[in-house]
C-alpha cells in the first residue's frame, strides 16, 4: 500500500481481509492464507519478482513499522493552510501525488480521502 494515513487502521484492514480469506473454505493453512493475500494485494504474480523481494528485505532496517505503529497524520497548522498572495502567510507547499493500487486492500478513505482532507489547500482541486 501507499503511505498510510493511519498505520493502526491499515493493520486492522489487512487483518480483516486475512480473516475473510481464512474463513473461506479454500484456504486452511496460514501459509495458504498469506500466499493468497500476497498474490491478491501485494503482487499479482505467482511469486514475488526479485527486485520486489530485495525491496521488501530492506524495508524497515533503520526503523521498522513498529516505530510508526501509532502514526496518524494530522492536519497542517492554520498558518500552512493559508495561501493568500496578499499576506505574509503565503507558504508554498510542494505538490502532492496521491495514488492507490487497483487491488489495494487499504480503503480509499485511508489511502486517499484522509490525505486530501489533511492537505486541502485553496490553490488546488484536492
Amino acid at each position: 500500500s501507499s503511505t498510510p494515513f493511519d498505520v493502526h487502521q491499515v493493520d486492522k484492514d489487512s487483518e480483516s481481509q486475512m480473516d475473510v480469506i481464512r474463513d473461506s473454505e479454500n484456504y486452511s493453512t496460514t501459509e495458504e492464507v498469506n500466499q493468497f493475500f500476497q498474490q491478491t494485494f501485494v503482487c499479482r504474480t505467482e511469486s514475488l519478482p526479485k527486485p520486489l523481494q530485495v525491496a521488501f528485505s530492506r524495508r524497515g532496517k533503520v526503523c521498522g513499522q513498529e516505530m510508526i505503529q501509532d502514526y496518524i497524520a494530522e492536519p497542517l497548522p492554520p498558518t500552512f493552510q493559508k495561501n493568500d498572495a496578499n499576506t505574509d502567510n503565503n507558504i508554498m507547499l510542494p505538490s502532492i501525488l496521491l495514488t492507490r493500487g487497483e487491488f489495494d486492500f487499504v480503503t480509499a478513505r485511508q489511502s486517499i480521502d484522509n490525505w486530501k482532507e489533511t492537505f486541502a489547500r485553496n490553490d488546488t482541486g484536492l
